[in-house]
Protein backbone atom coordinates (compact mmCIF):
# COMPACT_ATOMS: atom_id res chain seq x y z
CA UNK A 1 0.00 0.00 0.00
CA UNK A 2 1.34 3.42 -1.01
CA UNK A 3 0.90 6.42 1.23
CA UNK A 4 2.21 9.98 1.39
CA UNK A 5 3.69 11.44 4.56
CA UNK A 6 3.64 15.25 4.53
CA UNK A 7 5.41 15.48 7.89
CA UNK A 8 8.19 12.88 7.93
CA UNK A 9 10.43 12.78 10.99
CA UNK A 10 14.15 13.50 10.83
CA UNK A 11 14.79 9.79 11.44
CA UNK A 12 12.84 8.94 8.29
CA UNK A 13 14.80 11.46 6.22
CA UNK A 14 18.11 10.32 7.74
CA UNK A 15 17.33 6.75 6.63
CA UNK A 16 17.96 7.88 3.03
CA UNK A 17 21.38 9.32 3.82
CA UNK A 18 23.55 6.13 3.58
CA UNK A 19 22.03 5.20 0.22
CA UNK A 20 22.42 8.72 -1.17
CA UNK A 21 26.07 8.76 -0.09
CA UNK A 22 26.81 5.29 -1.46
CA UNK A 23 25.16 6.11 -4.78
CA UNK A 24 27.27 9.25 -5.14
CA UNK A 25 30.52 7.53 -4.16
CA UNK A 26 29.96 4.71 -6.64
CA UNK A 27 28.62 6.67 -9.61
CA UNK A 28 29.44 10.31 -9.02
CA UNK A 29 25.77 11.10 -9.53
CA UNK A 30 22.72 11.49 -7.35
CA UNK A 31 21.39 13.89 -4.76
CA UNK A 32 23.94 13.39 -1.99
CA UNK A 33 25.46 16.75 -2.92
CA UNK A 34 22.08 18.35 -2.11
CA UNK A 35 21.87 16.90 1.41
CA UNK A 36 22.04 20.35 3.00
CA UNK A 37 19.02 21.42 0.92
CA UNK A 38 17.16 18.26 1.91
CA UNK A 39 17.75 18.92 5.61
CA UNK A 40 16.76 22.57 5.21
CA UNK A 41 13.45 21.54 3.65
CA UNK A 42 12.87 18.96 6.37
CA UNK A 43 13.29 21.63 9.02
CA UNK A 44 10.77 23.82 7.20
CA UNK A 45 8.34 20.89 6.86
CA UNK A 46 8.77 21.08 3.08
CA UNK A 47 9.55 17.47 2.32
CA UNK A 48 7.16 14.63 1.52
CA UNK A 49 7.95 10.94 1.61
CA UNK A 50 6.31 8.03 -0.19
CA UNK A 51 5.86 4.88 1.87
CA UNK A 52 5.27 1.35 0.62
CA UNK A 53 3.78 -0.76 3.39
CA UNK A 54 5.22 1.69 5.93
CA UNK A 55 8.71 1.64 4.35
CA UNK A 56 9.93 5.06 3.08
CA UNK A 57 11.03 4.54 -0.54
CA UNK A 58 11.03 8.03 -2.05
CA UNK A 59 10.94 11.70 -1.15
CA UNK A 60 10.38 15.10 -2.74
CA UNK A 61 11.49 18.49 -1.46
CA UNK A 62 9.18 21.34 -2.36
CA UNK A 63 8.16 24.91 -1.62
CA UNK A 64 5.17 27.09 -2.42
CA UNK A 65 5.06 30.57 -3.94
CA UNK A 66 1.54 31.95 -3.99
CA UNK A 67 -0.46 29.06 -5.44
CA UNK A 68 2.38 27.57 -7.48
CA UNK A 69 4.24 24.58 -5.97
CA UNK A 70 7.82 23.94 -7.04
CA UNK A 71 8.87 20.28 -6.83
CA UNK A 72 12.56 20.73 -6.13
CA UNK A 73 14.24 17.31 -5.64
CA UNK A 74 12.54 13.98 -6.36
CA UNK A 75 14.49 10.85 -5.45
CA UNK A 76 13.75 7.15 -4.94
CA UNK A 77 15.67 4.22 -3.48
CA UNK A 78 17.46 2.46 -6.37
CA UNK A 79 15.70 -0.87 -5.88
CA UNK A 80 12.29 0.78 -6.37
CA UNK A 81 13.11 2.60 -9.61
CA UNK A 82 11.57 1.54 -12.90
CA UNK A 83 8.65 -0.19 -11.17
CA UNK A 84 6.05 2.53 -11.58
CA UNK A 85 6.35 4.03 -8.11
CA UNK A 86 7.66 7.36 -9.43
CA UNK A 87 4.60 7.72 -11.62
CA UNK A 88 2.27 6.86 -8.74
CA UNK A 89 4.18 9.24 -6.45
CA UNK A 90 3.56 12.15 -8.83
CA UNK A 91 -0.09 11.14 -9.20
CA UNK A 92 -0.57 11.23 -5.44
CA UNK A 93 1.22 14.58 -5.18
CA UNK A 94 -0.96 16.04 -7.93
CA UNK A 95 -4.13 14.91 -6.19
CA UNK A 96 -3.05 16.27 -2.80
CA UNK A 97 -1.82 19.69 -3.96
CA UNK A 98 -4.93 20.13 -6.08
CA UNK A 99 -7.04 19.39 -3.01
CA UNK A 100 -5.11 22.06 -1.11
CA UNK A 101 -6.05 24.74 -3.66
CA UNK A 102 -2.81 25.08 -5.62
CA UNK A 103 -3.13 25.94 -9.29
CA UNK A 104 0.04 24.41 -10.75
CA UNK A 105 3.09 22.26 -10.09
CA UNK A 106 6.44 23.19 -11.59
CA UNK A 107 9.75 21.37 -11.67
CA UNK A 108 13.17 21.43 -13.27
CA UNK A 109 14.18 18.10 -14.76
CA UNK A 110 17.85 17.18 -14.32
CA UNK A 111 17.96 13.74 -15.95
CA UNK A 112 16.54 12.14 -19.08
CA UNK A 113 14.71 9.57 -16.95
CA UNK A 114 13.21 12.30 -14.79
CA UNK A 115 12.13 14.29 -17.83
CA UNK A 116 10.52 11.25 -19.45
CA UNK A 117 8.63 10.40 -16.25
CA UNK A 118 7.43 13.96 -15.78
CA UNK A 119 6.11 14.15 -19.33
CA UNK A 120 4.19 10.90 -18.78
CA UNK A 121 2.75 12.47 -15.62
CA UNK A 122 1.37 15.42 -17.58
CA UNK A 123 4.09 18.05 -17.23
CA UNK A 124 4.80 20.19 -20.27
CA UNK A 125 7.62 22.68 -21.01
CA UNK A 126 6.98 26.26 -20.02
CA UNK A 127 8.84 29.25 -21.35
CA UNK A 128 10.90 31.44 -19.10
CA UNK A 129 12.42 34.86 -19.47
CA UNK A 130 15.92 33.48 -19.91
CA UNK A 131 15.43 32.17 -23.42
CA UNK A 132 12.28 31.94 -25.51
CA UNK A 133 13.90 30.08 -28.41
CA UNK A 134 11.84 27.10 -29.50
CA UNK A 135 15.01 25.03 -29.87
CA UNK A 136 15.96 25.51 -26.24
CA UNK A 137 12.43 24.87 -25.04
CA UNK A 138 12.23 21.58 -26.95
CA UNK A 139 15.61 20.51 -25.58
CA UNK A 140 14.60 21.46 -22.06
CA UNK A 141 17.77 23.51 -21.70
CA UNK A 142 16.20 26.65 -20.27
CA UNK A 143 12.66 25.49 -19.63
CA UNK A 144 11.05 24.34 -16.48
CA UNK A 145 8.01 22.08 -16.65
CA UNK A 146 4.50 22.80 -15.47
CA UNK A 147 1.37 20.83 -14.68
CA UNK A 148 -1.85 22.78 -14.33
CA UNK A 149 -3.94 21.49 -11.41
CA UNK A 150 -7.14 23.51 -11.41
CA UNK A 151 -9.04 26.36 -12.99
CA UNK A 152 -8.13 29.91 -12.23
CA UNK A 153 -10.54 32.63 -13.34
CA UNK A 154 -10.24 31.76 -17.01
CA UNK A 155 -10.86 28.52 -19.01
CA UNK A 156 -10.96 27.84 -22.74
CA UNK A 157 -10.73 30.61 -25.29
CA UNK A 158 -13.19 30.60 -28.16
CA UNK A 159 -11.54 33.36 -30.14
CA UNK A 160 -8.60 32.27 -32.28
CA UNK A 161 -7.80 35.84 -33.33
CA UNK A 162 -6.59 37.29 -30.01
CA UNK A 163 -2.81 37.40 -29.44
CA UNK A 164 -0.93 39.24 -26.68
CA UNK A 165 2.58 40.51 -27.42
CA UNK A 166 4.80 41.02 -24.37
CA UNK A 167 7.90 43.16 -24.27
CA UNK A 168 9.78 45.60 -22.10
CA UNK A 169 8.94 48.95 -23.65
CA UNK A 170 11.51 50.89 -21.66
CA UNK A 171 14.60 48.97 -22.72
CA UNK A 172 16.67 50.55 -25.44
CA UNK A 173 16.16 47.50 -27.61
CA UNK A 174 12.48 46.94 -26.69
CA UNK A 175 13.26 43.41 -25.50
CA UNK A 176 10.58 41.06 -26.84
CA UNK A 177 9.37 38.29 -24.54
CA UNK A 178 7.04 36.47 -26.89
CA UNK A 179 3.40 35.89 -27.77
CA UNK A 180 0.51 34.61 -25.69
CA UNK A 181 -2.06 33.01 -27.96
CA UNK A 182 -5.47 32.88 -26.30
CA UNK A 183 -6.92 30.25 -28.63
CA UNK A 184 -5.23 27.19 -27.15
CA UNK A 185 -7.27 24.13 -26.20
CA UNK A 186 -6.35 23.38 -22.58
CA UNK A 187 -7.05 19.68 -23.03
CA UNK A 188 -4.19 19.40 -25.51
CA UNK A 189 -2.04 22.47 -24.89
CA UNK A 190 -2.54 24.76 -21.90
CA UNK A 191 -1.63 28.41 -22.17
CA UNK A 192 0.89 29.40 -19.55
CA UNK A 193 3.55 32.04 -19.36
CA UNK A 194 6.16 33.48 -17.05
CA UNK A 195 5.31 37.17 -16.97
CA UNK A 196 6.22 40.30 -15.08
CA UNK A 197 3.33 42.58 -14.24
CA UNK A 198 5.40 45.57 -15.35
CA UNK A 199 5.92 44.20 -18.88
CA UNK A 200 4.29 46.17 -21.68
CA UNK A 201 1.61 44.45 -23.76
CA UNK A 202 -0.06 44.88 -27.10
CA UNK A 203 -3.25 42.93 -27.78
CA UNK A 204 -3.76 42.06 -31.44
CA UNK A 205 -7.15 41.16 -32.94
CA UNK A 206 -7.04 39.95 -36.54
CA UNK A 207 -3.73 41.71 -36.98
CA UNK A 208 -4.81 45.05 -35.51
CA UNK A 209 -3.82 46.50 -32.14
CA UNK A 210 -6.90 46.84 -29.92
CA UNK A 211 -5.25 47.39 -26.53
CA UNK A 212 -1.87 48.57 -25.21
CA UNK A 213 -0.89 48.69 -21.55
CA UNK A 214 1.15 47.04 -18.80
CA UNK A 215 0.52 43.39 -18.04
CA UNK A 216 -1.04 44.20 -14.64
CA UNK A 217 -3.79 46.26 -16.29
CA UNK A 218 -4.40 43.67 -18.97
CA UNK A 219 -4.83 40.97 -16.33
CA UNK A 220 -7.13 43.24 -14.34
CA UNK A 221 -9.29 43.78 -17.44
CA UNK A 222 -9.47 40.03 -18.10
CA UNK A 223 -10.07 39.28 -14.40
CA UNK A 224 -7.13 36.86 -14.36
CA UNK A 225 -4.92 36.56 -11.30
CA UNK A 226 -1.16 36.52 -11.52
CA UNK A 227 0.30 33.60 -9.57
CA UNK A 228 4.02 33.62 -8.87
CA UNK A 229 4.65 35.58 -12.08
CA UNK A 230 2.87 32.80 -13.95
CA UNK A 231 -0.28 33.28 -15.98
CA UNK A 232 -2.25 30.08 -16.54
CA UNK A 233 -5.24 30.61 -18.80
CA UNK A 234 -7.43 27.63 -18.10
CA UNK A 235 -10.97 28.88 -18.41
CA UNK A 236 -13.51 28.86 -21.21
CA UNK A 237 -15.81 31.84 -21.21
CA UNK A 238 -13.51 34.77 -20.67
CA UNK A 239 -14.97 37.97 -22.07
CA UNK A 240 -12.85 40.51 -23.95
CA UNK A 241 -13.57 44.01 -22.52
CA UNK A 242 -15.63 46.16 -24.85
CA UNK A 243 -13.34 49.17 -24.42
CA UNK A 244 -10.54 47.24 -26.13
CA UNK A 245 -12.43 47.57 -29.40
CA UNK A 246 -13.14 51.30 -29.08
Amino acid sequence: MLKLNFHPSKDVIDSFYPVLRKEYEESGHGMYCSWDTIIKRQKKDEIITLHLDNKPISFVTWYRQDKIVELEIIWSLPEFRGLGYGFKFQQLLTKEFKKRGDVALTLFCATNDGLSLSKRCGFTPQLNAADFSREHIELGLTASYIKILRNTEADYFDNEDIVILCFEKYHDDNTFYGEINLSADFETKPVYWFVDEEWYCKVMFKGHIIFESQMKYLLRDLKIKLYNYTVAYIDHNISIPEHWFK
